[in-house]
């Protein structure tokens, strides 16, 4: 028996050390078909500066898509061509909806939309009907953040009670998720069939959902970047053409995880795998193993981040930095991953559902949302109201609450802050993560420690007064 397991793991090893040699002379014959598409893509650049996107220069947070979109929508915009890019969106919606009905050019389009409890519709467009009547299309655009609770509920039930049947609401969220079921409970999505449709910003897997059964049958047929190129394809006007291209690469970018790899190089190694047939066995064991590698590269990020923050608040606070606990974890596609600053008697939350296990008590966080292209933000998490924090007074030192949830609350000038639109997005940074985290960091790192350092600075002081300097 002891001669059969080590001759087996002889064979092994023989096996382990042929399959190094196999992939270290794949990667090898692959560079240089890549260093010669980077080069194209250099002289590219130079002579049609074709990665520029004016997007990169605009407001890209949640009001500032909204605005985007709604002066796409409307007919007395400055672009120019009256109701046409409306029509090419509601040509997606409703097979019974009869637009001959509807009067697009006098319609009226309205960001950030009243109504009842101080909620606020991000873009409603009311279009006169033949009956003297109005319909309304209105959109809940999620980009970055969650729902609040009963959001899409208190909007359809408003939309329902003010049009009765003559309304759309679309869920425009990154990749089709649905509302969550604190905003609108899967029991009651039945009756809004027909009137509810979740749009993604950009389906990255041509049609086939991969979200959950629920809302099937309440995804529309079209993504906002497919909506963009249509409009793209019937306008004639070639600088509104160039914005709207523009545009949507941006979300193809930001939120399908197509910005990893240029066409050159994506040209390249297609080749390069199809010139011989074994390279494609070598090319789907890096694939399987992918996965695994983003999670590593991604805790030691997190690691280090942890690492450079603790040292920058000792520099920054002193002896205030003394006693606060770090916590980090990433939990991988579809769960929520976080990086924590607090003390340990700070008082907990009171939400037993949190998707996070930071301690559940007042923090400093970066945290994603956990989809699939990890969109990252920073904020101040405050439980209610047994600390205190909940009162008018305590509320001024955080001047205004962002978000409210049953046990928590983000606070402040410095409430949600996403990560800036050139990091927000760990998947195809994570050859440059890699780099950073063998090294001594980077700009990436750079950026997330002094973001967060600034929060914790501005937090630490006031949380402490609220809740006592020391542990009682």
């Amino acid at each position: 028996m002891k001669e059969f397991f080590k001759e087996l793991n002889q064979h092994l090893e023989v096996a382990r050390q042929e399959n190094r040699a196999r992939y270290g002379q794949f990667f090898d014959r692959l560079k240089p078909g890549l260093d010669s598409a980077r080069k194209l893509e250099r002289e590219l650049g130079k002579r049609l500066a074709h990665r520029f996107n004016v997007l990169d220069y605009m407001r890209t947070d949640e009001l500032g898509l909204s605005r985007i979109i709604a002066d796409l929508l409307s007919p007395e915009a400055t672009h120019g061509q009256g109701s046409l890019f409306l029509y090419r969106l509601l040509d997606h919606f409703h097979d019974d909806l009869a637009r001959s009905e509807l009067d697009l050019a006098d319609a009226q389009v309205f960001v950030e939309y009243e109504i009842a409890n101080q909620r606020r519709i991000d873009i409603v467009v009311r279009m006169p009907h033949v009956n003297g009547k109005v319909f309304c299309l209105a959109i809940e655009n999620k980009p970055y953040a969650g729902d609040q609770e009963g959001q899409v509920r208190d909007y359809l039930d408003y939309l329902e009670q003010e049009h009765a049947s003559r309304f759309l609401l679309i869920y425009l969220s990154p990749a089709g998720e649905g509302p969550s079921e604190w905003s609108l409970p899967q029991r009651e999505i039945k009756h809004w069939r027909g009137r509810l449709f979740i749009m993604p910003y950009h389906d990255q897997y041509g049609g086939d959902t991969v979200v959950a059964d629920t809302y099937r049958e309440l995804r529309a047929r079209v993504s906002l970047s497919n909506w963009l190129a249509e409009c793209r394809k019937t306008c004639e006007v070639e600088k509104l053409r160039s914005f709207l291209k523009d545009t949507e690469l941006f979300c193809r970018k930001t939120f399908g995880g197509y910005d990893m790899t240029t066409d050159s190089e994506a040209r390249a190694v297609k080749e390069y795998l199809l010139s011989e047939p074994q390279n494609l066995t070598t090319a789907k064991a890096v694939f399987d193993c992918w996965p695994e590698v983003v999670a590593h590269v991604s805790e030691q990020f997190l690691e280090m981040l942890r690492s450079k923050i603790e040292v920058s608040l000792n520099d920054r606070l002193g002896d205030l930095a003394q006693g606060l606990d770090f916590r980090y974890k990433y939990k991988g596609e579809g769960n929520r991953s976080w990086l924590s600053i607090h003390r340990g008697y700070w008082k907990p939350f009171q939400d037993s559902d949190a998707q996070w296990d930071a301690g559940r008590r007042a923090s400093i966080v970066l945290e994603s949302d956990g989809t699939g292209f990890s969109n990252w933000w920073f904020t101040i998490r405050l439980p209610l109201p047994e600390s205190g924090l909940a009162n008018d007074g305590d509320r001024q030192r955080f001047t205004g609450i962002q978000n409210i949830n049953s046990g928590w609350a983000a606070f402040g000038t410095r409430g949600y802050t996403y990560v800036d639109s050139r990091f927000r997005n760990w998947d195809p940074l994570m050859p440059e993560l890699g780099q950073e985290c063998s090294g001594d960091g980077g700009k990436v790192c750079e950026y997330y420690v002094r973001t967060i350092v600034e929060f914790a600075v501005y937090a630490i002081p006031q949380i402490d007064e609220i809740e006592g300097k020391s542990e009682p």
